[in-house]
């Protein structure tokens, strides 16, 4: 869930997990959506659910040769590029934010994965990125 509050109309949009949400009440105030707002275009700067306007740029991993046939399956942006290499490695490429959910997602890819850019992820997952337990593929 995407909203603004009311006492701050001009400040950030605030992101909501639907799933924590423990309770709602009916309070009798009544919003009007913003116009101008496209969720679609909203949701597509982010890897998630969370979204970061500083963290927002090009994002680029390279899969190893024996991850890229899982990970060719995976669609891990609506926007994404997939770019095959002559090694077999593939290049997987979109713009988004979200380090953080980009980090807990790419931790499950071990080794098998190089965060070629943003520098900042790359130093967020380089020291998780593990070759002693199977993980993807």
């Amino acid at each position: 869930m995407v909203a603004r509050p009311t006492t701050d109309r001009a400040g950030p949009l605030r992101h909501f997990v639907a799933e924590k949400i423990e309770r709602a009440e009916l309070t009798g105030e009544v919003f009007e959506r913003d116009p101008g707002f496209d969720i679609h275009a909203h949701a597509r700067k982010a890897f998630g659910a969370f979204q970061n306007d500083s963290e927002f740029g090009e994002v680029i991993w390279k899969f190893k040769p024996d991850a890229a046939p899982h990970a060719r399956t995976f669609l891990f942006h609506p926007a994404q590029i997939l770019e095959e290499q002559s090694d077999g490695s593939l290049i997987v490429r979109f713009w988004a934010s979200g380090h953080m959910e980009m980090c807990w997602h790419l931790y499950m890819w071990g080794d098998k994965v190089e965060v070629v850019a943003p520098e900042a992820l790359r130093r967020m997952v380089e020291t998780h990125q593990r070759s002693d337990f199977p993980s993807l593929p």
